[in-house]
């Protein structure tokens, strides 16, 4: 692994929305994106295996008002900057809230550089 950039947002369910409804999601999503020969990974993290960490019903120890984290990695800001022109110039914008929309709503991302600073020995 190479030092990148990884874009970072929290995502929370709509309401009665849940993992099923991500699943089918993600799926129409990634044929979209292979149909585009779009390389970017992307990943989705939660706190636990797929459990809440804000519940509907209240908890003082659930704060933190997110289901789930989205992640997307970029070699480079280069690479970074070509998403963002896709995005916002192509149809990568509308085309993921045609699919996500009804499903989660999402944070304002942020941009981080990530530096590796240990990997395994070969």
């Amino acid at each position: 692994m190479d030092d990148h950039v990884t874009l970072v947002s929290n995502c929370k369910y709509l309401e009665n929305k849940g993992d099923d409804d991500l699943l089918k999601a993600n799926k129409k999503y990634n044929d979209y994106l292979d149909s585009e020969n779009d390389d970017t990974p992307i990943v989705q993290w939660w706190p636990t295996a797929g459990g809440r960490v804000y519940g509907d019903a209240g908890n003082e120890h659930d704060t933190t008002g997110w289901d789930f984290k989205w992640f997307a990695g970029f070699p480079s800001l280069v690479e970074y900057h070509e998403m963002v022109n896709d995005m916002w110039n192509g149809n990568l914008y509308s085309e993921f809230w045609s699919i996500y929309g009804d499903v989660m709503t999402c944070d304002s991302a942020r941009v981080y550089e990530a530096i590796v600073i240990h990997t395994a020995s070969e």
